[in-house]
């Protein structure tokens, strides 16, 4: 009798584990879809990464994202200030608004960059201005360069520019 109970508890711990494991992914993806289900988007994209994964592979993806942000903005969002934003993916949100992407990446924004912008890195191991996702580390780099694009250092430059455009005009006029 107690050889029997010791050989069916494995067997109630992998169903035990398998039941717990099963609730959290449940779970885990409602409060995942529940978090923005206010914006809309295909099918599914709140609950699976399915959808982006199929345009990636499909070749058309800025076709597809184009196409999501103009049937889901001029009538779902109106009362929003920012319409065009489409959810396609269950964390994953696109927009085509100009001014929305402006607020996003102003300086001190609340909105957080995410894994996305490990895709800007040109050497995969050392972030640089555009894949830095650490506000400190970020602002630091931005600080750095900010010298570099005020136009201060050199001297006379808009007569430099205006006398290259002017070079540039007349070699095209030849």
């Amino acid at each position: 009798m107690m050889l029997q109970a010791l050989d069916a508890r494995p067997a109630v711990l992998a169903g035990a584990a398998a039941l717990l494991l099963t609730t959290w992914l449940v779970v885990s993806t409602i409060r995942q879809y529940v978090r923005l289900r206010h914006i809309k988007g295909p099918p599914m994209a709140g609950l699976t990464q399915a959808w982006l994964i199929r345009c990636v592979g499909s070749g058309r993806t800025h076709l597809d994202l184009w196409e999501v942000c103009q049937k889901t903005a001029p009538h779902s969002y109106m009362h929003l200030p920012f319409r065009d934003v489409a959810r396609v993916g269950p964390n994953d949100l696109i927009t085509s608004d100009p001014e929305l992407m402006k607020r996003m990446l102003n300086v001190r924004t609340h909105y957080k960059r995410s894994a996305w912008y490990d895709a800007m890195r040109l050497d995969p191991t050392k972030d640089n201005v555009l894949s830095q996702r650490n506000d400190e580390l970020h602002a630091s780099t931005r600080s750095k360069m900010a010298a570099g694009y005020s136009g201060k250092e050199v001297d006379d430059l808009e007569p430099r520019i205006d006398a290259r455009a002017t070079d540039g005009k007349a070699h095209c006029e030849n």
